[in-house]
């Protein structure tokens, strides 16, 4: 069984992001949404994390831009590549990920 350090996010956990740069129209939406930890690959952490419709309409609008979204039963997603260093917090929960988040913006 491979030892899993208490710092690291686990996969299924959920993970919010900081300093995380895509594109610049992307970057701030992405920096405060809540995404799902659905892999890891090398030092990176694959995010699944879900696009409101409107959001998907207005920066994923051009097909160019699409071809970095994918669609479920649950709506528009993208999977981002993220190292340890853009996660925030991490959790089992959305809300526990809430109150890390929060607890960290206060250094609580």
């Amino acid at each position: 069984m491979k030892h899993i350090k208490k710092y690291e996010p686990e996969i299924g956990d959920y993970v919010a992001l900081q300093n995380y740069v895509f594109w610049e129209p992307w970057t701030s939406y992405i920096n405060n949404q809540i995404g799902q930890m659905i892999d890891k690959s090398g030092l990176r952490y694959l995010i699944k994390t879900y696009i409101s419709d409107d959001v998907y309409d207005e920066i994923f609008r051009y097909t160019e831009q699409k071809k970095f979204t994918d669609e479920d039963e649950n709506g528009n997603y993208i999977i981002m590549k993220a190292k340890i260093e853009n996660i925030a917090a991490f959790g089992k929960t959305v809300d526990e990920v809430k109150i890390r988040k929060n607890a960290n913006k206060y250094n609580l």
